[in-house]
């Protein structure tokens, strides 16, 4: 069944939540602002301001629940408009417009909290995981009213988008609840990286500089080509086995000193002594720094 084209009212109303959430996003600083972005408006810098002074919140546990409540709210308000493109007819402006002035409230207060939390008072590890917690509500958001945006009345569509925005805004519930918390989780991921290159490594020098994937598939050309030259050159140089077991140490050493402070901050640290979290945002910038996938720009 045709639905008809999309109304031009209905379009300039999704339209206007996808400019909303970008603007709300870089006046806050969740998102940085891309070179080829529309500049942020005063205004909308303005109102996300505004929303920040106006609530009384200011502890960690305050701001918490309130960017939980904040999330909550876009999903549900995202439900709603969900059902309204759900199935043809399409909604009428009065109701489009009822639910997306909503939406937009919702991002502008999730916004306005998230600029309350400071790097020196909260930490910086803290921030940047309800940083990437806050991107995924809103990236949810925006994916639901593009898919709007192409198919209107879609079932299909609205399911897949309103699903995206619950899983996201689930996810804002299970942040951490202090930089600490925050500090551990980036510990014990590093610690995972870790293992699995000492794991690799240990693989390759039992078997002399060749993976055990390696093996199986030089053992395939073996069979086929009765040829071990190939099994040869992939093996390690004496030069490169001169460099194995130090390397073998110092990975060791990085893991047992990244176990060490991971203990050191559960039993010693205390989450509300602020010159205890700038140190403990040094040490995740340097542990982060230990990882196979760090990039340094």
């Amino acid at each position: 069944m045709s639905q008809g084209p999309f109304p031009s009212a209905l379009k300039d109303q999704l339209e206007h939540v996808l400019k909303t959430t970008t603007l709300a996003k870089q006046s806050a600083g969740i998102a940085v602002k891309h070179p080829n972005d529309e500049g942020t408006s005063e205004a909308s810098r303005a109102e996300v301001t505004a929303t920040a002074t106006s609530t009384s919140v200011t502890s960690i546990d305050e701001i918490k629940k309130a960017l939980e409540s904040g999330a909550q709210k876009i999903s549900t308000e995202c439900t709603k408009l969900a059902l309204l493109f759900s199935k043809p007819p399409l909604p009428s402006s009065d109701e489009c417009g009822a639910v997306t002035s909503e939406i937009e409230s919702a991002v502008t207060f999730l916004a306005a909290t998230y600029s309350l939390l400071s790097p020196s008072s909260h930490g910086m590890t803290l921030k940047t995981e309800f940083q990437h917690a806050a991107e995924r509500v809103l990236g949810g958001l925006n994916m639901l009213v593009s898919a709007l945006l192409r198919n209107g009345s879609s079932s299909s569509s609205s399911l897949q988008g309103t699903g995206s925005v619950w899983e996201s805004c689930t996810a804002m519930s299970k942040v951490s609840k202090d930089n600490i918390s925050a500090a551990l989780k980036v510990f014990i991921n590093q610690l995972h990286l870790l293992r699995d290159v000492q794991s690799q490594v240990d693989e390759v020098v039992s078997n002399n500089g060749c993976s055990a994937l390696e093996d199986d598939l030089e053992e395939e050309d073996d069979l086929e080509e009765k040829d071990d030259e190939k099994t040869t050159a992939t093996q390690w140089s004496p030069e490169e086995k001169y460099f194995v077991q130090p390397s073998l140490r110092l990975l060791k050493i990085t893991l047992d000193v990244t176990e060490i402070l991971s203990r050191l901050i559960v039993t010693k640290g205390n989450p509300e002594d602020l010159d205890e979290i700038l140190k403990i945002d040094t040490m995740v910038t340097n542990v982060k720094k230990l990882s196979p996938l760090y990039v340094s720009y």
